[in-house]
């Protein structure tokens, strides 16, 4: 029963998605578009802190 349960609230929540993309593209836009963004941020800021926690060129012997 579980199984089938699962499978219908999978189906409705993408059934929900779509139904918001096409009655609301510019929000739905919107929404992907500040995702990536945090996305994008996010890992310039995970790259930038990799960097600068490795070993300098000046700590060399």
């Amino acid at each position: 029963m579980g199984d089938v349960m699962n499978k219908y609230v999978k189906w409705s929540l993408i059934g929900l998605l779509v139904f918001y993309l096409v009655t609301q593209p510019a929000a739905a836009a919107g929404v992907v578009h500040g995702t990536f963004g945090f996305l994008h941020d996010t890992a310039t800021g995970v790259g930038t802190f990799l960097t600068n926690v490795g070993p300098s060129e000046s700590s060399a012997p």
